[in-house]
């Protein structure tokens, strides 16, 4: 059975959002740190030890305001879990800290960590004393430059095929697929119209002289506004002139196309989103259900 849900909630202080997730694999107890892509709009995907593919790549000029975390099991008596933020492959100081003993939670705020479009974050696990294997969830504030902006993105693990692929708008660590519809996201409950914005991705090889990747919006299985593309020794991309407005029910996907025989990758994306009605900036409201 594939289902498709949505949340809708008001923040307590204005011009805020969050990006919320969790991991479907318990963190390593052994000393080794892991990493993870921040993700937005959802999604529940395992821990790495290697940062290059675990990391989510912003669209916007926002501030990191907390970072949140809460263990499905607590480490044990004089154990814990250390958690931290990384900005661009590099650890931020001001955002660590342990969840140890008996708690549960554990927590970092009041950061004023500044991020613009192309940076890539991660949040950082490290086990000491060989705590109780645990499920994390976390969440991460942001508070963006433009009031009303969020952001919707993608990170996926699994190298591209050399045919036409298809991934959701958001999500963590999805493998792309050959046929359009199995991964989608769907707008729900939305009361005002979504304008999507500054489409990027990043490639973690390069196609190499004369090949490429063409990375399309598509909305209601037809293509959208936004596209670009790749090509030659660049790695990154993105859109910063087109715009698709969506509105209830719609049904939303990114194709990706080769051209010629480009190297394997992998790829990260993203976008800015904006409702059409921002006079209320204090209520932010996420819709997008991601059907699986």
């Amino acid at each position: 059975i594939n289902a498709t849900t949505c949340m809708e909630y008001e923040p307590t202080t204005a011009n805020r959002f969050i990006t919320a997730c969790g991991s479907q694999s318990t963190l390593n107890t052994g000393g080794v740190r892991d990493y993870c892509p921040i993700g937005a709009s959802g999604g529940t995907i395992a821990f790495s030890t290697t940062i290059t593919s675990y990391q989510t790549l912003i669209p916007l000029s926002a501030t990191i305001k907390g970072l949140y975390v809460k263990l499905s099991t607590s480490p044990g008596s004089g154990k814990n879990y250390e958690f931290s933020l990384y900005k661009n492959g590099a650890q931020e100081a001001s955002s660590v800290f342990t969840i140890a003993d008996s708690a549960t939670t554990g927590s970092a705020t009041g950061l004023s960590i500044a991020v613009s479009a192309g940076d890539l974050i991660s949040i950082s696990s490290l086990s000491a004393g060989t705590p109780t294997a645990s499920n994390p969830f976390w969440s991460v504030e942001f508070q963006p430059t433009t009031d009303g902006q969020f952001f919707m993105s993608n990170e996926q693990a699994a190298n591209l095929f050399l045919v036409t692929n298809y991934g959701t708008v958001s999500g963590l660590v999805n493998a792309a697929s050959t046929t359009s519809g199995i991964g989608q996201d769907q707008v729900m409950g939305a009361t005002r119209k979504l304008t999507l914005s500054n489409f990027r991705a990043e490639l973690t090889s390069a196609p190499t002289l004369g090949n490429g990747w063409t990375f399309r919006m598509r909305v209601n299985s037809s293509n959208a506004n936004q596209t670009f593309s790749i090509t030659d020794t660049s790695t990154t991309g993105t859109d910063s002139s087109n715009t698709d407005i969506i509105v209830d029910k719609d049904i939303l996907e990114v194709s990706i196309d080769p051209t010629g025989t480009p190297v394997d990758t992998k790829v990260r994306y993203s976008m800015i989103a904006v409702l059409e009605d921002i006079s209320d900036v204090s209520s932010f409201l996420p819709i997008l259900g991601v059907g699986r």
